[in-house]
């Protein structure tokens, strides 16, 4: 404990617990007070490892979406050849029913 030049009490030191240090909240001049353990940052290796699942992902994802789209479109290649065969048939078995009757008639 100091006093200052008017002999007012100028610093405090109180000891805080060691599971009571999470609960202390930001107080001017508190901060130097508190131990700082230093953070080290996220490793270059994650981040590429991240950064390579994430590339692998998306080009997972466009290469299903593009075989989906390929499906699709053959479908309804399949489905507008399928209407055609049968309009083609539709007019000859028209063609036929129509001759038939003029035969025997």
């Amino acid at each position: 404990m100091n006093n200052d030049a008017i002999r007012q009490q100028a610093y405090s030191l109180a000891q805080v617990p060691q599971d009571q240090i999470q609960k202390l909240t930001m107080i001017r001049g508190l901060m130097r007070a508190v131990p700082w353990e230093h953070i080290d940052p996220p490793g270059l290796w994650e981040q590429f490892t991240e950064w390579l699942s994430d590339t692998v992902e998306t080009a997972v994802d466009v290469v299903q979406e593009a075989f989906n789209t390929m499906v699709n479109t053959l479908s309804s290649v399949a489905n507008a050849v399928m209407n055609v065969i049968n309009g083609i048939a539709s007019r000859v078995i028209t063609a036929i029913a129509t001759g038939l009757e003029t035969v025997f008639s």
